[in-house]
Parts: C-alpha cells; structure tokens; sequence
C-alpha cells in the first residue's frame, strides 16, 4: 500500500516539477462561492485574487472534488490576462508533502533517541541482576569463627535492605521503559498518519495564464462536478376552510469534501448539459402510469396510502434515487433560489433546505369507496395550482394540528385537479351489503344467468355539510364469452371498461342515503366463476 502510495507521489510530483521548471507555479485553496444544484450535478464555482503576477504562470485551484468534468471547466479572469491552457489531475501540493517528511524525520530522530534511552535503561537492569544474583548466591555465611548475634543481624539488614533497593530500581527501570516504548509507539503511529496525508489526493485544476502587468486581479473557475443532487419536498398544512398551505424544500446531498456555507445555493429543475454543443433532438415520449402506489394525486387505483416499511427512506446508499427528471417528473424549467444561504456538509449527509411558502385555495371533500373500507377518505382538493411550479415529491401533511403522515405526490395534467389526501374521517362512514333476498341464478340452453343486488350506505356524523365522491364497482369480464351487464346503477356513471360507479353528492349533517346496485353475469355452463 505505501508502495503504491509512493509512486503515486512520485508521479504527481514529476508532472508538478515539469510545470515549475517551466515557469513559476501558484497554489491556491478558494472556498466555493456560489453552486447551481440540479436533478444530478452541480455547477460549482470558485473565486479569489491573484495580484504581482506578470509573465506566464501557473495558478493551481487545489482541494476541489476529485469528482469533476473536466470539459466543463470555465475560467473568468482581468481584461489584460489570457489563459494559455487548463489541466485538471489529482494530486498532494507539494507542501504537504515537505510537511509530511519534515514531521517524519523529525519522529525519526525521535525515536532513535528514544530507543538510545531504552537501550541504556536494558542496561543498567542487567547491572542490577546480576547484582541481586550475587547476593543471593553468597546468602550462606562460611566463617570459621563464630559469629556474634549483633553481626548476623548486621548482615541480614544489609542483604535486605540491598536486595529491597535494588527491587526498587529495577522497578522503575521497567517502568521507564514501558514509558518509552509508549512514546516511541506513538511516534510511530503518527507516522503512519501522517503518511496518510500524502494518499488523500484532492482535485486539482491546474491555469496556465500570460498576465501583461502586475495588477491584482479577480479569477473564478467553474466546473461541473456529479458530486451533487437535490429532491423536492413538502410540508402541507390543510386549513379548516380547504386552502392548502405548501412549505417548499429542497432535499439536498454533495459529497465534494468541501461543505457549502452561507454560499448561493440554487436549484434548478432538470439536469445540466456537460458539452458546449447543444444537444439532439430527442422525441419527447408520453410515459403511462399504470401502478401507483399510495394517494398519488388524484389517483385511486390503490388503496394502500400508508407507506411500506421499507420505503419510510426515499434514498438509500445504493444510489437508488430519483433525479428531478425521473419518470413522472415535471418538464418545466424551475430555479429556486432561498433567501437564506444553506449550510450543506461535503460527505453526502442529506440536508433540508427551506425555500419559500406559498398557499393553493382549496377545498374539502370526500372518497368513499364502500367496498373496501367503512370509514372515507378526506381531502383537500385545488384546481388552481399549475402557476405554483410544483414538482413531484415528498410530502408531509398536518391537519387539525396533527400529523398525518406522508405520500409520494405526481402531478396531474395542468387544468386537471390536485388532490391532497388528509386520511380517513370515521366522521364520514359508508356500508356495502349483499341483498341476499334479491339475488338469483338460472340456466337456460348452455348458458347461466345470475343477477346481484348490492345496497350502499352512506352517513355524514359531521355538524356540517360535506361533498362526497362516491366509488363502488361490479365486475369485469375477463374473456368474451363471459357478460356482465348494469341492470340498475341508482343515478350512477357508469364507466364499463373498468367497472367503476361513481356517485357525486353533498350530504348534510346527520344525513344518510342509500344506493342499490344490480347487475347481471352471463357465462357458459361449464364454467366456474367464483368472485361475483
């Protein structure tokens, strides 16, 4: 690894060599200035000074993305200076490599002084075993003479106190030198750190520029970088009166490394074009909506408004995320840009950004769809929201001061209605029953005929009159030679293709009405049909 690490370096640092031989070479790191995030990539600029400058030198933009186009990069500089040419690598500067080998060699140093120390205290310990080995092998005492009892406990207190001394020493001889071993693991360690600076390559845009005078002039740099991405989201509050209050958001994650602070920050509809030239031409081909999941505006075709566990995160770090020009998305060009700069973090971290509130007037009704639940759906309907630039997106709904959840909202057709689904009211109930008594089957020739009544029932429990839309169904043959025929819709339109009734009332409070269903199947006697 550090191999590799090395003749990376030395490339680097071959091609930065060519270009210093050649003429004078600038380092700068200018913060970004302004970024332009669109459905995936951002325009990202950069801006500074550059003065004393004359002749051809080399000004190098360090410490940007290493995630970068580099056909799309965009130069701004004074009147009197032009761009010989642009080069974008990655790269270490060369002062942090300098950086690194002057801490490296300063460690080192360290460490052998170290090590010196160390090797001096091994010593000395050895001085003092071989001490306490002496002692203890002259502990017998061999004299000719006897000894006197003050002399014996003269020698013993001279053993002890010895042997105890020399313990002590020992002692603190390991543990000054488990003190240095520490010191030189460390060391050691922050070698390898440091080192480690010399593996975290940065994008580098390297500007050969020609300047006629020494006078103090502005540069910016622009680039396209694919280090960027934002999602529409928002909060939706629905008023007592239907109006439906919008706070718009913008979902945005960049992962350049460098965090957005208190920088422009706008976003924009659409992805961006990386070439100077225009595009093709591209036919512009209707996409169909054949399953939506959840209350998708205005569609209906299911029932499942809550969320799926799995999808309670709408990006995941597989990448499976919806750009602003994922299918179903608007076609329209829309900027926004907030009015308070955004602080946005370099490592991906998804950050919310406000941009504006704005208000749809609205009204409030009702879906009742009786064969598949008792209590309605509550919604704010509005047919007047084409002007408010609305994007697809997530939304979270609050009304009468609680939270509903949220929905995954896809624009109708301009002129068509936008509906906000509130969730079920237990206020507003319906009923759908089989009338088993007005229900027969008969045969004749090779035929069967059998005739249903249903009863629909629904009741307004509100203090206040509601509009309601009413939705049952009757079944739809699945092969020609099955018949299914309205015998009574009670007022109904009747839609055959999909065997859809609809109703269209106003309730008032406390009321309850009934609608009676009848239809008829015709089909083969050997057939078996099951769900009528």
């Amino acid at each position: 690894m550090f191999l590799r690490i090395s003749l990376l370096l030395v490339a680097v640092l071959a091609v930065q060599t060519a270009w210093s031989q050649r003429y004078p070479v600038r380092y700068v790191e200018w913060r970004a200035t302004q970024a332009t995030v669109f459905g995936q990539g951002a325009w990202v600029e950069h801006a500074g000074q550059v003065s004393g400058a004359t002749g051809e030198f080399a000004l190098i933009l360090d410490g940007i993305t290493q995630q970068l186009d580099a056909r799309t990069i965009q130069v701004e500089l004074p009147e009197s200076w032009r761009l010989v040419g642009t080069q974008f690598t990655t790269g270490v500067r060369p002062e942090i490599s300098e950086e690194v080998e002057a801490f490296c060699d300063a460690a080192r140093e360290d460490i052998e002084a170290l090590r010196n120390t160390a090797s001096m205290r091994e010593a000395l310990h050895a001085v003092y075993e071989e001490e306490l080995l002496m002692i203890q092998s002259n502990r017998t005492l061999s004299h000719q003479e006897t000894l006197l009892m003050e002399d014996m406990q003269d020698a013993a207190d001279f053993w002890r106190n010895r042997v105890k001394e020399l313990k002590y020493k020992q002692l603190e001889l390991v543990q000054e030198l488990a003190d240095l071993t520490s010191q030189i693991e460390d060391l050691e360690q922050a070698m390898r750190e440091e080192r480690q600076r010399l593996s975290r390559f940065t994008g580098q845009i390297r500007l050969r520029i020609q300047a006629e005078d020494a006078s103090a002039g502005p540069i910016s740099v622009r680039y396209l970088t694919q280090s960027a991405h934002w999602l529409p989201e928002y909060d939706v509050a629905i008023a007592p009166d239907g109006a439906i209050l919008f706070d718009r958001f913008a979902s945005v994650s960049q992962t350049t490394g460098e965090d957005w602070e208190g920088i422009p920050v706008e976003f924009v509809v659409g992805n961006p074009l990386s070439t100077l030239a225009p595009p093709s031409f591209e036919r512009w081909v209707l996409q169909h909506r054949s399953e939506v999941r959840g209350a998708m505006a205005g569609s209906y075709s299911n029932l499942d408004f809550a969320p799926q566990e799995d999808d309670a995160m709408m990006w995941d770090s597989k990448g499976e995320e919806r750009g602003a020009e994922a299918p179903g998305m608007a076609t329209d060009r829309f900027r926004f840009n907030p009015a308070v700069a955004p602080f946005v973090v370099g490592t991906g971290e998804r950050e919310r950004v406000f941009i504006e509130s704005f208000e749809l007037p609205g009204k409030l009704s009702y879906l009742l769809m009786p064969y598949a639940s008792d209590e309605a759906f509550q919604l704010a309907t509005s047919d007047r929201w084409a002007s408010s630039r609305l994007l697809p997106g997530r939304v979270q709904v609050e009304a009468g001061g609680a939270f509903r959840g949220w929905f995954d909202l896809l624009l109708p057709a301009p002129g068509d209605t936008l509906v906000v689904p509130i969730g079920q009211d237990p206020q507003v109930r319906c009923s759908r029953e089989r009338l088993a008594d007005r229900c027969s089957t008969s045969g004749f020739g090779g035929k069967h005929k059998s005739e249903q009544t249903w009863v629909i029932e629904v009741e307004n429990l509100h203090s206040r009159p509601v509009e309601t839309r009413i939705e049952d169904r009757i079944p739809v043959a699945s092969r020609p030679d099955v018949v299914v025929e309205l015998l009574d819709g009670d007022g109904a339109s009747y839609d055959a293709t999909q065997g859809k009734l609809t109703w269209t009332e106003s309730l008032q409070p406390g009321e309850r009405r009934s609608f009676t269903v009848r239809y008829r199947i015709e089909y083969p006697k050997g057939l078996s049909i099951l769900n009528f």
